[in-house]
C-alpha cells in the first residue's frame, strides 16, 4: 500500500511540476497550451493553412469557434485556396470529393489551465474562388465566429452562428438564409431571388440589396432596411423596432410584438399591412393612394396634419394602398 502511496504521490509531483514549467514557459512566450481531453494532458498544435485545392461547387463547413470568410476574388482567374490558422491542429478535418469540399474543426475544450493568452481568436479560415465561380450549395454552419461572404455566387446559401456577426457582402444567390442567435446581419448590395434572415438577439440590416421575396425575423433586435428592393417581404418582430427607408416593396405583410415602425421615402405598391400590438407608426414621404388607420385601444392618429382619434378610412380600395393598425401607440402619417 506503501508502494501506491508512493507512486500516487510522485505522480502529483510530476504534474504540478509540469504546469509550473507551462506556466513559466508561456510566461517567457511560450504558446502552447496544457488542456484535459479524452482522459490525458494534451498541448494542442497551431496549424497555418495555405492550401490550393481541386474546383468544387458545394462547401460545408462547421465548426465550434470559427471565424469563416469565403471570397471570389475578381483577381483570380483559376484557383480554388484555403488558408488561415487553427490552434487545435488535430480537430481540424478537410476533405474533398468530388465537387463537394467539406472543412470540419473542434477547438479545445476544458482548459486546465490556460496558461497563455492563445485562445480560439486564431481559429480562422477563409477560402477564395475565381472571380467567375458560382456554387451550387453552400453551407456554413459555426457555435460562435463571424461569418463573412464577399461577392459570392451560388445557387442555395446557408448561413448560421450562434454567437457571431454575419456578412454578406454583394453575394448572388437564388436562396440565401441567413441565422444566428447574437450578433448582427449585414446583407448589404446583395442580389437573390429568396432573402431569409433571422436572429434572436441581435440586429439586422439590409442595405442597397434586391430580392424577389424576403422573411425578415427577429426576436428581441430591431430591422433596418435602406435603398433597398424587398421584393414581396414578411417582416416579424416579437419585441424591437423596424425601419424602411428609401425601400422598394410590394403586398408587405408586417407584425410586431411590442415596437415601432418608421416607413422614410418608401414606395409599396400592392396591399400593405403594418401591425404592433404595443408601438408607435411614423411615416414620412409615402405617396399611396389608399390609407386604413386603427388605434384599438389608446392612441392618436395624425393624418398629413390633421388629427383624429381611433380610426381613419381614405380610398381603401386603392389599388396601391397600406394598413397601419396598433393596440396601444400613436401613427403619424407626415
Amino acid at each position: 500500500m506503501t508502494k501506491i502511496f508512493r507512486a500516487v504521490f510522485l505522480g502529483i509531483i510530476i504534474m504540478v511540476v509540469g504546469l509550473i514549467m507551462c506556466g513559466i514557459g508561456s510566461i517567457n512566450g511560450g504558446e502552447n497550451r496544457i488542456v484535459w481531453q479524452s482522459g490525458h494532458f494534451v498541448i494542442p498544435q497551431n496549424e497555418t493553412l495555405n492550401k490550393h485545392v481541386q474546383a468544387f461547387k458545394n462547401i460545408k463547413i462547421e465548426g465550434d469557434t470559427l471565424q469563416v470568410t469565403l471570397i471570389r476574388d475578381n483577381q483570380l482567374t483559376s484557383g480554388y485556396s484555403i488558408i488561415g490558422q487553427v490552434s487545435n491542429s488535430d480537430g481540424l478535418k478537410i476533405k474533398q470529393v468530388g465537387n463537394q469540399l467539406t472543412i470540419a474543426y473542434h477547438d479545445v475544450h476544458s482548459h486546465v489551465p490556460n496558461f497563455t493568452k492563445a485562445n480560439q481568436e486564431m481559429d480562422r479560415i477563409a477560402i477564395k474562388v475565381p472571380a467567375k465561380a458560382t456554387m451550387s450549395q453552400v453551407m456554413v454552419n459555426v457555435d460562435s465566429g463571424d461569418i463573412t461572404l464577399k461577392r459570392f455566387a451560388g445557387q442555395r446559401m446557408n448561413i448560421s452562428t450562434r454567437y457571431g456577426r454575419v456578412t454578406t457582402h454583394q453575394v448572388t444567390a437564388t436562396q440565401l438564409k441567413v441565422t444566428n442567435r447574437e450578433g448582427v446581419i449585414v446583407d448589404d448590395q446583395s442580389q437573390s431571388e429568396q432573402l431569409n434572415l433571422s436572429t434572436q438577439y441581435g440586429a439586422i440590416y439590409v442595405n442597397q440589396s434586391k430580392t424577389a421575396t424576403a422573411r425578415l425575423h427577429a426576436s428581441m433586435a430591431d430591422i433596418t432596411a435602406t435603398n433597398t428592393n424587398l421584393g414581396k417581404p414578411v417582416i416579424s418582430v416579437d419585441n424591437g423596432n423596424t425601419t424602411l427607408r428609401n425601400v422598394k416593396a410590394n403586398n408587405v405583410l408586417a407584425q410586431t410584438g411590442t415596437g415601432d415602425y418608421t416607413l422614410e421615402s418608401s414606395t409599396l405598391l400592392g396591399s400593405n399591412v403594418f401591425f404592433t400590438k404595443n408601438g408607435n407608426v411614423e411615416t414620412t414621404g409615402l405617396n399611396e393612394e389608399g390609407y386604413r388607420l386603427q388605434i384599438q385601444n389608446s392612441g392618436q392618429i395624425k393624418f398629413k396634419g390633421q388629427t383624429m382619434q381611433q380610426s381613419y378610412d381614405n380610398q381603401v380600395n386603392a389599388e396601391n394602398r397600406i394598413m397601419f393598425a396598433t393596440y396601444d401607440g400613436n401613427i403619424t402619417v407626415n
